[in-house]
């Protein structure tokens, strides 16, 4: 989908590994064959894409009530050369004509005189254009170094009317000094009852001086600061500010897991809470669970492989029939089914999600892959897909790790 790609229609069928003749093997080779392609596409240098959001709001206190607008921005890097901005931009409510939009690296600027490389397009009503980037826009640990402003500049506020700064999608999980946060949640029995939650946190640097045992970790079920209880106190670890461990939770417990509402807060000695986020669950995590068939949209998905994986190569791979039974493999169950959106995404990483392949940061982490759906492009016998990727071996091509999956609903 991502590049106005379509899904491919599922068929009647259920495909199984087992109606395929020596299918491990043959799964194997598919990964060493995707390894080979990204390792030719390193050696070219060939440019990485992210994708950036912008909400636009209101910059003038007279501006309409409602005046608001939305930007994307596909962020080519190109090592060696100048990086490049695919805009787009769209707005409602807005007071009068659109005399200009612009990109501004750094604090905005102009009126409606100044020039901009981007353009009106007539069919869409949006605006849309490519901006190349100055010198430092990009940090050396690959973020952004500084503002990026997109600003729409209209007749009755040629200096600006709504404006926003383009930054990566926000997901849900620790951020600040934290390095590693991970929630696993595996059923051990015959029944949601036998549940057993295990967890991973680590912050280095957030001690600022202070006693590494004046802090504890508890769960809570919502956001602590509006009341929400907490529901397991978690085992520190060998290290300052670290918790790992694992438990059995209730059944609330897990539900509240999977429906992502449970909060992790860091308290200090007094009580007073010194951290608090949503908890970051499994190694797949995805910014949203639906989308409309007709407007269209992006999924953005945040990889979570943990630092024991740090360098290596991962593929994200989806099916459009579902996650049950899942393809065995030699380590456990790989939970996606066998279709073509499956083999699409196998045989052509990268045709519907972007960066579908590519090499885990220090941390084991990845936060640019998206999947792109353009407006009406959905077959109307999909209604769903999900995703979930694997860790490669860069050497033997062996699969190290199968992630949890990311299901997205498609609607009308």
């Amino acid at each position: 989908m991502a590049g106005g790609q379509g899904v491919l229609e599922p068929r009647a069928e259920q495909l199984s590994a087992n109606s395929i003749p020596n299918f491990p093997d043959q799964m194997a080779a598919m990964f060493k064959s995707s390894v080979m392609s990204l390792s030719v596409a390193v050696l070219l240098a060939s440019p990485a894409l992210t994708q950036l959001e912008a909400s636009l709001t209101r910059v003038h206190g007279g501006a309409p009530k409602f005046a608001s607008g939305h930007a994307e921005a596909t962020w080519n890097r190109n090592p060696g050369g100048a990086d490049t901005l695919d805009v787009t931009v769209s707005y409602n409510g807005i007071s009068s004509a659109v005399c200009g939009v612009h990109v501004h690296q750094g604090a905005a600027f102009g009126d409606c005189s100044t020039a901009t490389p981007l353009s009106l397009d007539l069919i869409s009503g949006n605006w849309t254009g490519e901006v190349t980037l100055g010198p430092g826009a990009l940090s050396p640990g690959g973020t952004l170094a500084g503002e990026i402003t997109v600003d729409v500049h209209t007749e009755a506020f040629p200096f600006g009317e709504i404006r926003g700064s383009l930054n990566l999608p926000r997901h849900t999980g620790l951020g600040g000094g934290w390095t590693k946060s991970l929630f696993i949640l595996e059923v051990t029995g015959s029944s949601p009852f036998a549940s057993n939650l295990s967890w991973d946190v680590q912050c280095p640097d957030c001690s600022q001086g202070l006693d590494d045992a004046a802090f504890t970790a508890r769960l809570h079920s919502g956001d602590p600061a509006l009341g929400a209880p907490a529901v397991l106190t978690l085992t520190p670890g060998a290290l300052p500010h670290t918790w790992s461990g694992n438990a059995p939770v209730s059944l609330a417990t897990a539900a509240d897991y999977v429906a992502g509402e449970l909060w992790i807060d860091v308290t200090d000695s007094g009580g007073g809470s010194y951290f608090s986020a949503p908890l970051e669950k499994g190694y797949l995590n995805g910014s949203t669970d639906e989308l409309s068939k007709s407007l269209g949209g992006l999924q953005h998905f945040s990889l979570n492989a943990t630092a024991d994986n740090a360098g290596k190569l991962y593929l994200v791979l989806g099916s459009a029939t579902g996650t049950s039974p899942g393809i065995p493999l030699a380590i456990g169950v790989l939970p996606l089914n066998t279709d073509p959106y499956f083999f699409l995404t196998l045989n052509s990483p990268g045709q519907t999600v972007a960066n579908a392949i590519g090499i885990l940061d220090s941390q084991g982490k990845r936060d640019d892959v998206f999947l792109k759906v353009p407006a009406g492009v959905v077959p109307g016998l999909i209604s769903q897909l999900d995703h979930a990727f694997v860790v490669l071996d860069p050497v033997t091509g062996t699969i190290d790790l199968i992630s949890n999956p990311v299901h997205l609903d498609f609607l009308p």
